[in-house]
């Protein structure tokens, strides 16, 4: 995970604005929905999200509330969904947020607001990338200026935004610049890779280096010489039994289950939402004379298939990478798909290389920055940017800012 080195900006907020918010407050109401509301929000958010240039699985709202039902009572969170709608009643827009309130070891009362799918600072949960605001895309600048006004009327002392993509982050930066009062600061970029799987398989494969074409694909040969090979795919009703073999596989691994019970729950209760409505569920496993040594979860949304999660035997064979060549079979998949165009591995690193980077595929950035508003913590903020990067990693994490 790399992190900014940079300063906070501090932003005011230009006349030219607030004639700009003017006219914008006569096209557009903002309002503030409750758990009810989102309970019921489906068909609209999802219509919406068709209109948006928002991601169709992370933004979607099988993934939100799913995520939102998961956390939001266990962690104690506040809704704060705001809708944008048009003088016709039409929903234009959405900044799904919610508030959390903390005290620091030094007793100062911090007030966030976060992007739902993400508790940053408050606990892990599922990782939800591609965050952001869902708008039209006929109106996306006027709409994330109303959504943005709404949102500083909002009680707040700081604003998290984890795992944004490049193009949602521009937008930020574009948004926050006539913010009065407020600081930036840059958190954290991670890295992921995206396949383009509308050129042919074959045509991928050669432009992969000789040693990762070997374990993604050409071991296949290897194993089916030395034993009966089978990859197929699960019924997603084998969704409980999938997911206690992924933890045992990662528990041989990493010493720790991939997923706790709250995540279990979370998709077990996302692949009810999501089968036949805003995407599928792909259950995958790798049997070698029998057994079953790789499973892979994936799921698909729009025109995309993400790699949400994978586990294997690691003691297998030496020869074979079994989390390699498992992936292998679900590209190709993707790349015979003509309803899928890419192939997200999404963000993260392997055990002990970046794997993802050889896979002949397009880089992804990721950001995660606050949005500070309190003046103490703009100062304190503003101060601790005059410090090695080590110095500023170690007292956020003592102090929780």
């Amino acid at each position: 995970m790399g992190s900014f080195c940079r300063l906070p900006e501090t932003i005011t907020r230009p006349q030219a604005w607030e004639r700009v918010n003017m006219r914008i407050a006569d096209s557009f109401r903002v309002v503030k929905l409750s758990e009810q509301d989102f309970a019921s929000l489906s068909g609209q958010w999802d219509h919406l999200l068709e209109r948006s240039q928002a991601d169709p699985l992370f933004m979607s709202w099988s993934w939100l509330y799913t995520w939102w039902e998961c956390w939001g009572a266990a962690l104690e969170l506040e809704l704060v969904l705001l809708a944008a709608y048009d003088q016709a009643g039409v929903l234009l827009g959405l900044g799904p947020f919610f508030r959390h309130c903390h005290r620091t070891p030094v007793g100062i009362s911090v007030s966030r607001l976060h992007l739902i799918g993400n508790a940053w600072r408050i606990q892990s949960t599922v990782r939800t990338e591609y965050c952001g605001l869902i708008v039209d895309q006929k109106q996306a600048t006027e709409v994330r200026m109303a959504l943005f006004e709404a949102l500083l009327k909002e009680a707040w002392d700081e604003l998290v935004l984890c795992d944004l993509g490049h193009s949602e982050n521009e937008h930020w930066r574009k948004l926050v610049l006539p913010g009065k009062g407020l600081i930036r600061v840059p958190r954290t970029r991670d890295s992921g890779i995206r396949i383009d799987t509308r050129p042919s398989f074959p045509q991928w494969l050669k432009g992969l280096g000789k040693n990762t074409r070997l374990k993604l694909y050409n071991r296949r040969n290897y194993l089916e010489k030395k034993g009966q090979l089978f990859h197929g795919r699960l019924d997603s009703k084998a969704m409980g039994q999938f997911l206690q073999r992924l933890n045992s596989f990662h528990e041989r691994r990493w010493g720790k289950p991939c997923f706790d019970d709250l995540a279990i729950q979370f998709h077990r209760g996302l692949v009810n939402r999501l089968h036949g409505h805003a995407g599928d569920i792909v259950l995958s496993e790798i049997c070698f004379d029998g057994q079953c040594v790789a499973v892979q979860y994936d799921i698909r949304a729009g025109a995309t298939m993400y790699n949400i999660q994978a586990g294997f035997m690691e003691s297998f064979d030496n020869k074979v990478a079994l989390g390699t060549l498992h992936l292998g079979y679900l590209i190709e998949d993707s790349f015979t798909d003509p309803g899928v165009e890419n192939y997200d591995l999404l963000a993260g690193y392997g055990k002990n290389t970046f794997y993802k980077s050889h896979l002949n595929g397009l880089p992804v950035n990721f950001y995660t920055l606050q949005i500070a508003r309190r003046p103490l913590l703009r100062f304190m903020y503003q101060c601790q940017a005059l410090l090695p990067q080590s110095w500023r990693k170690g007292l956020n994490r003592i102090f929780r800012l």
